[in-house]
């Protein structure tokens, strides 16, 4: 009896613990039903935002005045990089009528202005930009360039913070790249024009890794000087030796010979472009690289009739000047390629 009754109290006890746990799960369950319910039903504002900042790219005033209202706030911290006054006050203006009155003053003389946004998320009132913001300016507005007859061209970063709501903008709060603008300036002072030098690198890089890939030696050629020097210091994770030198190419001649050998065998070879930006001559990317090989082209598996697939992450770092690539330099994850060819082999 007291057996029965000792395991009697302790079921008892047990079934009392998770009653109750049970109780306050469903509890906190009804509580954030409750709660949910009362959350007002979100109205997207996504559609309100690229109209706003479709508006504000066009200079259209009249317009842009309908999305203020008398409490709204336009802000740019960032501006202050731009004076030499570290108490410089932040461009800040409130209300419709002096947004406008200080937009209309800011944008003197602006033309062609745009903004790409590129990444961007919407939460509830909130509307997150970043993007690139290019636009064309007189050299005329700057002081001691009156007569000139140039027109600067710039593209800088910007970052916008908008709050929005029943279609009324209450903050729109910027951060761009000033530092880089100020430094577009100093160029095209003297006569260089980096935002038309940085397409050209573009265009001629874009060119130049399409013959690469698609092993388009006779194309391939034309990019290459004597001078040029193609570079891979990565490779040398992948071999016992840590002094083994760096795949290395120099000229012409020598860097053709060097990809035959290299891409012997190689099918299929791609390279998608994730990440990228060019900088007068300089043009940086970053992607994934992916190819396919017969495995009779590793020692050992010479019988083997099968094909190995191969995808990992590239940096590639271009030097380009007048048409050619002077410099390629690569480094690449062989640590996760040999990985992958360990894998593949032993199947």
């Amino acid at each position: 009896m007291k057996l029965i009754k000792f395991f009697s109290n302790r079921m008892f006890k047990n079934i009392c613990k998770k009653l109750i746990v049970l109780g306050i799960a469903l509890f906190v369950h009804t509580a954030i039903i409750a709660q949910a319910r009362k959350i007002p039903k979100i109205v997207s504002i996504q559609s309100d935002v690229k109209e706003y900042i479709e508006t504000f790219y066009s200079l259209d005033y009249d317009k842009l005045e309908d999305f203020y209202t008398s409490e709204s706030i336009w802000l740019d911290r960032s501006t202050k990089v731009l004076f030499p006054n570290p108490e410089y006050k932040v461009d800040r203006s409130i209300g419709s009528d002096k947004i406008i009155k200080d937009l209309k003053s800011g944008f003197s003389g602006v033309f062609d202005a745009n903004y790409k946004v590129e990444k961007e998320f919407y939460s509830r009132e909130f509307a997150i930009l970043h993007g690139i913001y290019s636009y064309k300016i007189p050299a005329n507005k700057y002081p001691g360039y009156e007569s000139s007859s140039k027109i600067f061209d710039y593209q800088i970063d910007l970052n916008t913070i908008l709050v929005v709501k029943n279609g009324k903008v209450l903050e729109h709060i910027e951060h761009g790249d000033w530092t880089s603008a100020a430094m577009q300036t100093l160029l095209q002072m003297k006569g260089i024009n980096p935002k038309k030098e940085s397409s050209n690198t573009k265009s001629i890089a874009l060119g130049y890794l399409k013959a690469f890939f698609d092993m388009n030696y006779e194309s391939l050629a034309s990019y290459y000087s004597d001078s040029s020097v193609w570079l891979d210091r990565s490779v040398k994770v992948i071999y016992p030796n840590p002094d083994h030198e760096i795949i290395q190419s120099k000229g012409r001649s020598n860097i053709i010979s060097d990809l035959k050998a290299g891409f012997q065998g190689v099918i299929d070879a791609k390279y998608i472009i994730e990440e990228e930006f060019y900088s007068r001559e300089f043009a940086v990317l970053y992607g994934t690289y992916s190819y396919k090989i017969p495995a009779k082209y590793f020692t050992g598996y010479e019988s083997v009739d099968r094909i190995l697939e191969f995808e990992l992450p590239i940096n590639t770092i271009l030097v380009i000047k007048d048409g050619k690539v002077l410099e390629h330099i690569e480094h690449g994850d062989w640590i996760s390629w040999a990985g992958q060819t360990i894998k593949q082999l032993k199947e």
